[in-house]
């Protein structure tokens, strides 16, 4: 939500020190505007490949005098990915079982965007699109005493009006992916001890010698 005298469609940019004094004294009679963003993310990502971002930008309700919805700029964006591997080891004691467990917890940012000058125009629908998600990332599995899982959390600096704010808009568990590279068009290499043989043009196989033709056949005479 924002609100501020810069909205009123009478505002004058070029205004005095006793006028912003006014002004702040007054807030609470200013006109005002509702609005939400949101970002959507795919839930399975592929470690080597970037990530599409889309934005929601949804304007709820507003002061009657103004006639459209405020425009709402982007001003910075960061995506920060945290990987958390939590062990259990267990064990038997004397007075009963104790399992150990132990948590370990890496963070890395993937993006820090800066807009500068007028910020970025956020608009409904509209994308950004991150680096590459690190190739070494694993990919999150669950075992008897292992379990490692992802989590992006992405944050929005922007400003309505020059009336800033700061929010979490997304913040859920990924499943990464190992790219696998594209499997040529070549046949794969035969096994050991293969031996391709050349196919014959010939339709009928080739005469036989005369060496190894067979004697005729006989029918022996009965006495």
């Amino acid at each position: 939500m924002a609100q501020t005298h810069r909205l009123s469609p009478d505002y004058d940019p070029n205004e005095g020190l006793r006028a912003r004094i006014k002004a702040r004294w007054d807030k609470g009679k200013a006109p005002w505007a509702r609005f939400k963003i949101d970002v959507s993310c795919p839930s399975v990502v592929t470690s080597g490949l970037p990530v599409t971002l889309t934005f929601s930008l949804a304007h709820d309700e507003r002061s009657k005098e103004l006639v459209d919805p405020p425009p709402v700029y982007l001003r910075r964006i960061s995506a920060k990915l945290t990987s958390k591997l939590r062990v259990r080891i267990p064990s038997r004691a004397l007075l009963g079982s104790s399992d150990m467990t132990d948590t370990h917890t890496d963070k890395q940012t993937l993006m820090d965007k800066l807009y500068y000058n007028a910020g970025q125009m956020l608009f409904d629908g509209a994308t950004e699109t991150t680096p590459i998600f690190p190739a070494h990332l694993v990919p999150a599995f669950q075992t008897f005493g292992l379990a490692l899982e992802h989590t992006l959390k992405i944050e929005l600096w922007g400003e309505c009006a020059q009336e800033k704010f700061h929010i979490t808009p997304f913040k859920e568990k990924l499943v990464i992916a190992k790219d696998i590279p594209g499997q040529s068009d070549e046949a794969p290499n035969p096994l050991p001890g293969y031996v391709k043989v050349a196919e014959s043009s010939a339709d009928a196989p080739p005469p036989e010698d005369d060496d190894t033709v067979p004697p005729p056949y006989q029918v022996l005479s009965k006495d």
